[in-house]
């Protein structure tokens, strides 16, 4: 298809969106309601004569034209977006090449943004300025909330947002931008860079500190909002209570003008100081949060032309726990996913997911108990630093890949992050430490320990290991940095060995050299007495043009560092201190994002309870995002049910949110509906293992005889099985180790399966033997030999447990059905859907979709192991796994013991406001 995206064809997508608006579908649109392509042309030489097109077109070009419409409109559509209905026409992609949207693109094309990640970002802009409005003068503000993943590149999709929306017609944008003024400024300069072009078709301009004291040229009466001006305006505003009620006030001074304008408000990080924590019982309200809400919400009687609010956030918990209704900023409209890029190492990558392929990769180290304990001791007053086995590795590994990053021809900046208190003091002593202990090695003690840390590592995490774990990572393997032989890294790593703060010039501007620059980041630190800068500041992009090698910084701080700050090329760090919060801890992970040129380098030190915890997350994040996919299957509203979130099985453990950013969410009873879980952590007690066997055997041979999997011959299949035989004969008996987070506790999915079958529908209940075609090692049911299944330990949680990566082979969830169901859903062996939703739906097109799905897999003890794996005990039985797949329920109600905003709160028995 040819490139029909210039300007020229302009006049016939307005003729084809014209169509739309009159309800015409693809198909007329395609053939203008002709029977043939003679006919076509006769319609559009027509349509030229009597004045109706400028130009002439040929039929296979109008469809052509046409077909590349359609697709922009079904992408769109899927990105996943949560709105019962809520939609603004047919707004589509600006085409000219002086919009703003097209000269954005130009921009992240000269940055090295990829064809793929553009295309993602534009079909998901489109899909958020279609649920935008540009009228709320009746309907009152838009509200919106947007999740992407933490240091994904949510700032790409505002700026690209606010492009396509200025070239739409929105006039006035506000960006509420954290609570750190420097950061503050960042985003300001970069929006400044992205938006402003001279030949552009619109005129941005950035305004700054508004208020009713503004300059007269800065106020909204010396401003053009009217609909025929090229002017658009933004400004990005601190989440402060004086500045934030500043801006309102200017915003609100002139009624005219604010009458003309289309407003946009995006609230970056918006669960980062807007939650209202004060009683959400009471009228009272947090500063902030108040104020957020008169700038949407604005004075009564008195309406912008429009007002849209969205958010966006990584970490969305707060945001839907806390509080719905009219006057609250509850994303009452829409809810949607941002795309994720198949080049991003996010939480589910790094550490593995439950139910998911994602395994996790190798590159976190365990910092032992007694670490621990050295590390908190030191902390004490007056207690003497002393470097430890871990962050000895740490730092070492630090110095071997900033060599190795110099030498591959790297120049943009290196990292390493230690996080090991909150504590100021202990800062500068952990600086301090490190900076006598490098200072204190002779070249060769250096070089020795390098050399150890950089053997070991090589070996353990390879190109193979990352493309095992990251099997659909989207960058070619022979783009991929290998390891360069650690004699050519020798002299560099000495180089490195030069540590200092960064220097200040005469003129107080910063100097940077080829060592090593140690960063002190927290509110206590500026200057130091000899003219040195301390805290983190990476050189501007003159600076890092003029330079030899890559800038290297080692950086020690605590909460500065804990949300909104990007640290370029992070490849090592060092982090012990972890919070309760869910929310908290994940916006910590500085090392998610993208490592373009080191995929292979980065290495992340910390304590086993801290991975748990985010492996904990990743999975939590997996099943928000799942259910996000099911609501918008079923055309659920957020302004009518609230998002499921998992709760942590262990409170004392973890919290998703702080109660009092949480408090309008309630704990409902358990819900299983649309759910696939999996057992993938194991108890390895030998008894324990021997009674599974035995239970399954007991349940497979009660069953008749079974047939076979179309997908995989060598996994049997029993349907319209009894619930009540498999509950007694299995899932009252079968154990479930107590380190399991999925289906550890039977009884309780009984409880709720019984309760609700009836109303929900469910039917007889698919068992399925999953198997392979090892009849060598096999299990002997019923006279049928099936093939045990070869799975591999992940980790070894604790002493009598073992976790494997996935149990389930995609092919099982579609074992009940027939050849005709494989062809009507068109399902092959190459193409396997395995989201929840994606099996949902196939299930219920398929006459499925009440059938509940119990997969046993008998795991070969001898095959648990890889080649480079020393297990800790020898296990005695093969383990039996299991996976439960639940339909989903469209009954519109909740059966989930997971924490979920209280709608009926909030809102009356005849759906009106309770404040109305």
């Amino acid at each position: 298809m040819a490139d029909y995206s210039s300007t020229k064809y302009d006049e016939k997508r307005n003729a084809i969106r014209n169509m739309k608006d009159m309800g015409r579908d693809w198909a007329y649109i395609y053939s203008y309601g002709k029977n043939n392509d003679e006919e076509l042309q006769q319609m559009l030489d027509f349509i030229y004569e009597t004045g109706n097109f400028d130009y002439t077109i040929r039929a296979d070009e109008w469809k052509e034209i046409v077909t590349e419409q359609k697709e922009i409109e079904e992408k769109a559509r899927q990105v996943v977006m949560v709105s019962g209905g809520v939609e603004q026409g047919s707004l589509e992609v600006p085409k000219h090449e002086k919009s703003s949207w097209q000269l954005y693109k130009q921009k992240l094309r000269s940055q090295n943004f990829s064809a793929d990640a553009i295309r993602e970002l534009e079909e998901s802009t489109l899909a958020i300025l279609r649920k935008l409005s540009q009228d709320t003068t009746d309907t009152g503000p838009r509200k919106g909330l947007m999740i992407g993943h933490v240091q994904s590149g949510k700032t790409a999709s505002m700026a690209g947002l606010m492009a396509m929306a200025a070239d739409h017609g929105w006039n006035m944008f506000i960006i509420l931008s954290g609570i750190i003024e420097n950061l503050r400024v960042q985003t300001a300069d970069r929006l400044v860079n992205d938006l402003t072009y001279r030949t552009g078709n619109l005129s941005w301009r950035a305004l700054n500190h508004l208020s009713i004291k503004s300059p007269l040229s800065d106020k909204t009466q010396s401003l053009s909002f009217d609909q025929f001006s090229r002017d658009r305006y933004f400004t990005v505003c601190l989440k402060n209570k004086t500045r934030l009620n500043n801006l309102a006030k200017w915003l609100y001074e002139d009624k005219n003008k604010l009458t003309q304008m289309k407003i946009l408000v995006i609230d970056d990080e918006a669960d980062q100081a807007g939650i209202n924590t004060a009683n959400i019982d009471s009228d009272d309200r947090t500063a902030i949060n108040s104020e957020i809400l008169n700038l949407v919400e604005g004075p009564d009687e008195v309406n912008a032309g429009a007002m849209n609010y969205i958010s966006y956030t990584a970490t969305p918990y707060a945001n839907v726990l806390n509080e719905a209704g009219d006057r609250t900023l509850y994303p009452k409209d829409f809810i949607g996913l941002l795309p994720t890029s198949t080049e991003y190492f996010g939480p589910k990558q790094i550490f593995g997911a439950e139910g998911t392929q994602y395994e996790g990769l190798d590159i976190i180290r365990m910092v032992d108990e007694e670490e621990i304990r050295q590390i908190n001791e030191m902390q004490k007053e007056n207690m003497v630093f002393r470097m430890t086995p871990g962050l000895k590795d740490a730092v070492a590994w630090f110095l071997c890949s900033v060599a190795m990053m110099r030498h591959n021809g790297h120049k943009k900046p290196i990292s390493m992050l230690i996080h090991t208190s909150h504590l100021t003091e202990v800062h500068g002593k952990m600086a301090e430490l490190i900076s006598t202990w490098l200072s204190g090695m002779t070249d060769k003690e250096l070089l020795n320990v390098c050399r150890d840390i950089y053997h070991r590592e090589c070996g353990r995490f390879t190109v193979e290991d990352l493309y095992d774990s990251f099997e659909d990572y989207s960058v070619s393997r022979n783009k991929i940095n290998n390891y360069p032989p650690f004699e050519k890294l020798e002299s560099e790593i000495l180089e490195l060995k030069k540590l200092s703060h960064i220097k200040l010039g005469d003129d107080d501007t910063l100097e940077y050299h080829e060592g090593v620059h140690l960063c002190i980041d927290n509110c206590r630190f500026n200057k130091t007495e000899d003219e040195s800068f301390v805290r983190l500041a990476y050189p501007d992009k003159r600076k890092l043009e003029k330079m030899d090698k890559a800038p290297a910084f080692l950086i020690v701080g605590g909460n500065t560092l804990s949300r909104g700050l990007t640290l370029e090329g992070l490849v090592s760090t060092y982090f012990l201190r972890v919070g309760r919060q869910a929310d908290t801890l994940m916006q910590m992970g500085r090392w998610f994002g993208y490592r373009h040129g080191y995929e292979l380098y980065q290495r992340i030190w910390m304590t086993e309870d801290t991975r748990e915890k985010f492996a904990f997350l990743a999975t939590l994040e997996e099943e928000l995002r799942s259910d996000l996919k099911t609501y918008k299957d079923t055309g659920a509203s957020p302004e009518e049910y609230g998002l499921r979130i998992k709760n942590s099985p262990k409170v004392s453990w973890m919290r998703i949110t702080g109660a009092n950013r949480s408090q309008g969410a309630v704990m409902t009873n358990w819900d299983f509906s649309g759910t696939s879980n999996q057992t993938v952590t194991f108890n390895i007690d030998e008894e324990v293992l021997k009674h599974n066997i035995q239970v399954a055997e007991d349940l497979l041979d009660s069953l008749p005889s079974p047939t076979t999997s179309p997908l995989n011959k060598s996994s049997l299949v029993w349907k319209n099985v009894d619930f009540n035989l498999i509950k007694e004969k299995f899932f009252s008996k079968y154990s479930v180790s107590k380190n399991a987070t999925a289906l550890n506790d039977m009884s309780v999915f009984c409880e709720w399966y019984e309760g609700v079958q009836d109303e929900i529908g469910f039917r007889g209940w698919t068992v399925v033997l999953g198997g392979t075609k090892n009849k060598e090692s096999s299990w002997d049911i019923g006279g049928n030999k099936v093939g045990k299944v070869v799975r591999k330990v992940r980790n070894n949680k604790e002493e009598g447990s073992v976790s494997l990566g996935v149990l389930r082979a995609p092919a099982d969830l579609y074992a009940d059905f027939t050849e005709d169901d494989l062809v009507k859903a068109g399902i092959n062996s190459s193409n396997l859907p395995i989201s929840n939703s994606e099996v949902n739906a196939n299930r219920e097109l398929v006459g499925l979709g009440k059938t509940p799905m119990l997969i046993i897999y008998r795991i070969n003890k001898d095959k648990l192991y890889k080649d480079d794996q020393t297990p800790k005990r020898k296990i005695a039985e093969d383990l039996v796994g299991i996976s439960v797949v639940v339909p989903g329920a469209k009954t519109g109600k909740s059966f989930a013991k997971r924490l979920i905003i209280d709608i009926d709160r909030f809102v009356n028995s005849t759906g009106t406001d309770v404040e109305e």
